[in-house]
């Protein structure tokens, strides 16, 4: 008779448990969507959504996470997993008070001199970045009578090589029926991982292109003002908060917000959209919202 002894290894069956949690302004509470959180000495990473919620999937431990968020003090916690399951972590703001400016007719507003800088240093913030990838989700919705006509959502994969346009592959993708059934092209595609450290850039929007002119663009002082609207510290680290404001309603610009670093000038945050020269055919009063928080990673400011 012969016996079979078995063995599993229980480490190769390893369970994960899921974390919540919510970041949120710790004065007023509002939510802080797009926040990084780190798990200290491991590469696991993830961001806070639109409503400040994240996800993480850690194995039994104890582990201390590192918020952090332009403008706002880091926050670095400790937790025990299973027993620590949701968080909700208040940051502190911190924001430098500038002495009052008047910025007469015949002066420029400070931050265009900030965003010179920028442009004249874009390239040197990433010259000795080779590559990276990141994964993402996108979602475009259009409306048609002010109602919800088409969605298409996607997971996406977007890898960044040097010199070269960003690359992106779907993962896995939902569209509601009426797209399915037709051959309508509604993705619009462009490389979001360094979308404000190009310059111009063709932009391909269903069949055609547009000559976009990025606010880091080269000759970009001459199709945008830039107005400074406040300057935050975080720990060392300085930051300004520039208003972009398109000089022209034909070209296809772009308007919002960004957050220039002080030390390096790169840009380290955006929640911009598009302008009125945007002209998408076959829809009307088209419309394109982006918000990037972006993360110091070995001297690169990355999203």
């Amino acid at each position: 008779m012969k016996y079979f002894l078995l063995l599993f290894p229980a480490l190769l069956f390893s369970q994960t448990y899921k974390i919540h949690g919510i970041i949120l302004d710790d004065s007023t509470q509002l939510v802080l969507s797009y926040a990084t959180i780190r798990v200290a000495q491991t590469d696991i990473v993830t961001s806070s959504n639109k409503e400040g919620e994240f996800l993480l999937e850690l194995s039994e431990g104890n582990y201390s996470l590192v918020v952090t968020y332009v403008g706002y003090h880091n926050k670095t916690i400790s937790i025990s997993v299973p027993h620590e399951t949701s968080l909700n972590i208040g940051l502190v703001p911190a924001l430098i008070q500038l002495p009052e400016v008047t910025v007469h007719s015949n002066m420029e507003d400070p931050a265009m001199e900030i965003m010179r800088e920028a442009i004249k240093r874009r390239e040197k913030n990433y010259e000795g970045l080779k590559n990276y990838e990141v994964t993402g989700y996108k979602k475009n919705i259009f409306y048609s009578s002010e109602r919800i006509a088409m969605i298409d959502e996607k997971f996406v994969k977007q890898i960044y090589e040097k010199g070269k346009m960003s690359k992106e592959f779907v993962l896995s993708t939902h569209k509601t029926d009426n797209i399915k059934s037709t051959n309508m092209n509604i993705s619009i595609s462009i490389g979001l991982s360094l979308f404000f450290v190009n310059g111009d850039l063709n932009i391909k929007i269903g069949s055609g292109k547009s000559n976009v002119i990025f606010p880091l663009a080269d000759n970009a002082i001459k199709y945008y003002d830039f107005k400074l609207l406040n300057s935050k510290v975080a720990g060392k680290e300085v930051s300004h908060t520039i208003q972009i404001i398109p000089r022209s309603s034909v070209e296809p610009l772009m308007k919002g917000t960004i957050i220039i670093d002080d030390a390096t000038f790169a840009v380290i945050g955006a929640n911009v959209e598009t302008g009125q020269g945007w002209n998408i055919p076959f829809a009307k009063d088209f419309s394109m919202k982006i918000q990037q928080a972006y993360s110091n990673y070995n001297g690169f400011w990355i999203p």
